[in-house]
Protein backbone atom coordinates (compact mmCIF):
# COMPACT_ATOMS: atom_id res chain seq x y z
CA UNK A 1 0.00 0.00 0.00
CA UNK A 2 1.10 3.50 -0.88
CA UNK A 3 -0.18 6.49 0.99
CA UNK A 4 -0.04 9.65 -0.66
CA UNK A 5 -0.78 13.44 0.68
CA UNK A 6 -0.80 16.50 -1.87
CA UNK A 7 -0.77 19.13 0.67
CA UNK A 8 -1.15 21.73 -1.72
CA UNK A 9 -4.71 20.81 -3.25
CA UNK A 10 -5.45 18.86 0.31
CA UNK A 11 -5.58 15.18 -1.65
CA UNK A 12 -5.12 11.90 0.36
CA UNK A 13 -4.70 9.34 -1.83
CA UNK A 14 -4.22 5.65 -0.98
CA UNK A 15 -2.93 3.05 -4.23
CA UNK A 16 -1.77 -0.55 -4.15
CA UNK A 17 1.61 -1.67 -4.92
CA UNK A 18 0.84 -1.70 -8.49
CA UNK A 19 0.28 2.29 -7.85
CA UNK A 20 -3.34 1.59 -8.99
CA UNK A 21 -5.72 4.08 -6.96
CA UNK A 22 -7.92 2.66 -4.29
CA UNK A 23 -9.10 5.83 -2.09
CA UNK A 24 -8.72 9.52 -1.91
CA UNK A 25 -10.50 12.07 0.17
CA UNK A 26 -10.40 15.74 -0.10
CA UNK A 27 -10.69 18.68 2.50
CA UNK A 28 -12.82 21.77 1.18
CA UNK A 29 -16.04 22.93 0.08
CA UNK A 30 -18.12 20.44 -1.28
CA UNK A 31 -21.23 19.37 -2.98
CA UNK A 32 -23.39 17.12 -1.20
CA UNK A 33 -23.05 13.50 -3.15
CA UNK A 34 -23.76 10.35 -2.60
CA UNK A 35 -23.25 8.21 -5.78
CA UNK A 36 -21.63 4.93 -7.29
CA UNK A 37 -19.79 4.15 -10.64
CA UNK A 38 -19.34 1.26 -12.44
CA UNK A 39 -16.10 0.78 -14.97
CA UNK A 40 -16.35 0.29 -18.63
CA UNK A 41 -14.08 -1.80 -20.83
CA UNK A 42 -12.40 1.88 -20.87
CA UNK A 43 -11.03 1.75 -17.90
CA UNK A 44 -7.34 0.22 -17.62
CA UNK A 45 -8.31 -1.04 -13.86
CA UNK A 46 -11.98 -2.28 -13.03
CA UNK A 47 -13.24 -0.69 -10.14
CA UNK A 48 -16.49 0.19 -8.96
CA UNK A 49 -16.19 3.74 -7.00
CA UNK A 50 -18.50 5.25 -4.47
CA UNK A 51 -18.06 8.89 -3.87
CA UNK A 52 -19.20 10.86 -1.01
CA UNK A 53 -19.58 14.55 -0.29
CA UNK A 54 -20.60 15.77 2.75
CA UNK A 55 -19.97 19.51 2.51
CA UNK A 56 -16.82 20.60 3.59
CA UNK A 57 -14.67 17.36 2.32
CA UNK A 58 -15.34 14.64 -0.30
CA UNK A 59 -14.06 10.61 -0.66
CA UNK A 60 -14.22 8.52 -2.85
CA UNK A 61 -13.60 4.88 -1.82
CA UNK A 62 -13.14 1.20 -4.93
CA UNK A 63 -14.02 -1.89 -4.48
CA UNK A 64 -12.52 -4.40 -7.53
CA UNK A 65 -15.82 -5.28 -10.31
CA UNK A 66 -15.66 -7.73 -12.97
CA UNK A 67 -18.65 -6.96 -14.88
CA UNK A 68 -18.11 -4.03 -17.50
CA UNK A 69 -20.40 -1.92 -19.41
CA UNK A 70 -19.80 -1.01 -22.83
CA UNK A 71 -17.44 2.05 -23.63
CA UNK A 72 -19.63 5.20 -25.40
CA UNK A 73 -16.31 6.86 -25.33
CA UNK A 74 -17.61 9.33 -22.62
CA UNK A 75 -14.82 8.25 -19.98
CA UNK A 76 -17.07 7.37 -17.77
CA UNK A 77 -19.18 3.91 -16.98
CA UNK A 78 -23.07 3.88 -15.32
CA UNK A 79 -23.68 6.42 -12.73
CA UNK A 80 -26.51 6.12 -9.76
CA UNK A 81 -26.94 8.48 -7.03
CA UNK A 82 -27.37 12.54 -6.62
CA UNK A 83 -25.47 15.71 -6.30
CA UNK A 84 -26.42 19.10 -4.95
CA UNK A 85 -24.88 22.34 -5.12
CA UNK A 86 -26.22 25.66 -3.81
CA UNK A 87 -27.17 26.35 -7.67
CA UNK A 88 -28.79 22.89 -8.34
CA UNK A 89 -29.69 18.87 -8.13
CA UNK A 90 -28.70 16.40 -10.18
CA UNK A 91 -30.22 13.06 -10.31
CA UNK A 92 -28.18 10.40 -12.23
CA UNK A 93 -29.27 7.08 -13.12
CA UNK A 94 -26.94 5.31 -16.23
CA UNK A 95 -24.94 5.58 -18.50
CA UNK A 96 -24.44 8.67 -21.15
CA UNK A 97 -23.73 7.41 -24.69
CA UNK A 98 -22.90 11.48 -25.63
CA UNK A 99 -25.90 10.40 -28.53
CA UNK A 100 -28.51 13.49 -28.37
CA UNK A 101 -31.09 10.64 -29.76
CA UNK A 102 -30.76 8.69 -26.79
CA UNK A 103 -32.89 8.85 -23.33
CA UNK A 104 -31.29 11.33 -21.16
CA UNK A 105 -30.02 9.66 -17.64
CA UNK A 106 -30.14 12.54 -15.48
CA UNK A 107 -32.43 14.96 -14.16
CA UNK A 108 -31.63 18.44 -12.77
CA UNK A 109 -33.36 20.82 -11.45
CA UNK A 110 -32.29 24.82 -9.95
CA UNK A 111 -32.76 25.77 -6.32
CA UNK A 112 -35.64 28.22 -5.74
CA UNK A 113 -33.07 30.83 -4.73
CA UNK A 114 -31.10 30.47 -7.91
CA UNK A 115 -31.50 33.63 -10.66
CA UNK A 116 -32.17 33.05 -14.10
CA UNK A 117 -31.30 34.67 -17.05
CA UNK A 118 -34.54 36.89 -18.67
CA UNK A 119 -33.04 38.56 -21.86
CA UNK A 120 -30.33 41.47 -22.33
CA UNK A 121 -30.53 44.69 -24.05
CA UNK A 122 -28.29 46.96 -25.88
CA UNK A 123 -27.72 50.49 -24.13
CA UNK A 124 -27.03 53.33 -26.01
CA UNK A 125 -24.51 53.26 -29.00
CA UNK A 126 -20.99 52.02 -29.58
CA UNK A 127 -18.72 54.87 -28.13
CA UNK A 128 -15.15 55.00 -30.15
CA UNK A 129 -12.52 56.86 -27.72
CA UNK A 130 -8.64 57.30 -28.13
CA UNK A 131 -7.17 55.44 -25.24
CA UNK A 132 -3.52 55.35 -24.16
CA UNK A 133 -2.26 52.91 -21.20
CA UNK A 134 1.56 53.14 -20.19
CA UNK A 135 3.13 49.93 -19.45
CA UNK A 136 5.37 48.90 -16.05
CA UNK A 137 8.31 49.08 -18.45
CA UNK A 138 7.43 52.83 -19.68
CA UNK A 139 5.63 51.23 -23.09
CA UNK A 140 2.98 53.53 -23.93
CA UNK A 141 0.44 51.53 -26.52
CA UNK A 142 -2.48 53.27 -28.08
CA UNK A 143 -5.40 52.45 -29.86
CA UNK A 144 -8.89 53.44 -30.29
CA UNK A 145 -11.07 51.73 -27.53
CA UNK A 146 -15.13 50.69 -28.81
CA UNK A 147 -17.32 51.11 -25.69
CA UNK A 148 -20.68 48.96 -25.50
CA UNK A 149 -22.81 48.84 -22.77
CA UNK A 150 -25.46 45.85 -22.40
CA UNK A 151 -28.31 45.25 -19.72
CA UNK A 152 -28.74 41.70 -18.66
CA UNK A 153 -32.23 40.98 -16.40
CA UNK A 154 -32.61 37.93 -14.38
CA UNK A 155 -35.28 36.62 -12.54
CA UNK A 156 -36.40 33.70 -9.91
CA UNK A 157 -38.90 31.14 -11.96
CA UNK A 158 -41.43 31.84 -9.11
CA UNK A 159 -41.39 35.56 -8.50
CA UNK A 160 -42.38 37.93 -11.19
CA UNK A 161 -39.68 40.76 -10.39
CA UNK A 162 -36.70 41.14 -12.80
CA UNK A 163 -33.45 42.21 -11.67
CA UNK A 164 -30.93 43.89 -13.93
CA UNK A 165 -27.11 44.03 -14.17
CA UNK A 166 -25.31 46.65 -16.13
CA UNK A 167 -22.53 45.60 -18.24
CA UNK A 168 -19.67 47.10 -20.67
CA UNK A 169 -17.59 45.34 -23.06
CA UNK A 170 -14.69 47.21 -24.31
CA UNK A 171 -12.21 46.23 -27.12
CA UNK A 172 -9.43 47.64 -28.59
CA UNK A 173 -7.52 47.21 -32.15
CA UNK A 174 -4.53 46.35 -31.27
CA UNK A 175 -3.52 43.82 -27.97
CA UNK A 176 -2.80 45.80 -24.95
CA UNK A 177 -1.68 45.44 -21.73
CA UNK A 178 1.44 43.95 -20.11
CA UNK A 179 1.32 40.94 -21.40
CA UNK A 180 2.30 42.46 -25.03
CA UNK A 181 4.97 40.73 -26.53
CA UNK A 182 4.83 37.86 -24.27
CA UNK A 183 3.55 33.94 -24.98
CA UNK A 184 0.37 35.23 -23.02
CA UNK A 185 -0.39 37.67 -25.19
CA UNK A 186 -2.24 41.08 -24.91
CA UNK A 187 -5.84 42.18 -24.44
CA UNK A 188 -8.00 42.63 -27.26
CA UNK A 189 -11.06 42.87 -25.68
CA UNK A 190 -12.60 42.90 -21.96
CA UNK A 191 -16.18 42.88 -19.93
CA UNK A 192 -16.69 43.46 -16.80
CA UNK A 193 -19.45 45.51 -14.31
CA UNK A 194 -18.59 48.55 -14.33
CA UNK A 195 -18.55 51.07 -11.00
CA UNK A 196 -18.85 54.41 -13.25
CA UNK A 197 -21.09 53.99 -16.23
CA UNK A 198 -20.05 56.69 -18.37
CA UNK A 199 -16.90 56.34 -20.91
CA UNK A 200 -14.49 58.12 -19.44
CA UNK A 201 -14.69 56.59 -15.96
CA UNK A 202 -15.26 52.85 -17.70
CA UNK A 203 -11.44 53.48 -18.83
CA UNK A 204 -9.98 54.11 -16.02
CA UNK A 205 -11.22 51.09 -14.83
CA UNK A 206 -9.56 49.52 -18.15
CA UNK A 207 -6.54 50.84 -17.20
CA UNK A 208 -6.76 49.46 -13.26
CA UNK A 209 -7.68 46.05 -14.72
CA UNK A 210 -4.80 45.98 -17.25
CA UNK A 211 -2.11 46.90 -14.59
CA UNK A 212 -3.47 43.47 -12.73
CA UNK A 213 -2.75 41.07 -15.78
CA UNK A 214 0.34 40.09 -16.03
Amino acid sequence: MNLQLRTKEKVIRLRNCDYEELAWAKLGRSPLELSVEFPTTWHETARVWLSVGVGFARAGFSLPWKWLAKDHMQCEGPIFGFRSTMESFRLTWGQSTGNSKDPRRYAMWDWPWVWQFDRREDVGEVVSLPFSYTSHDGEVQSTIAKIKFERFYRRRFWWPHKESILRVDVSFDREMGERVNTWKGGTSAISFVPKDATPEGVLREVTEKLRGRR
